[in-house]
């Protein structure tokens, strides 16, 4: 059983990392409510809306559209 299947979270993270260029930290508190849709375009919203979230400074809360790699790849189905 691979990475996937055992602990989705990490791989799914790197994927992240990869193609949506953002902070590891970033990455890695995002909560399913920080994927939406904005006009019709998937997005990551990068915020510190909630208590636990941090961001580096005020220009780094963004919304960035979710690369189609990690759609093809399930991203939405793992969200979802």
């Amino acid at each position: 059983m691979g990475q996937r299947e055992e602990r989705p979270e990490r791989y799914w993270v790197v994927l992240l990392l990869l193609f949506q260029v953002c902070r590891r930290e970033e990455a890695g508190q995002l909560y399913v409510k920080d994927i939406s849709q904005v006009d019709g375009v998937t997005c990551m919203h990068i915020t510190n809306d909630e208590k636990d979230q941090t961001l580096k400074n005020d220009g780094s809360k963004r919304r960035i559209p979710i690369h189609s790699s990690l759609i093809q790849l399930g991203f939405l189905d793992y969200v979802a």
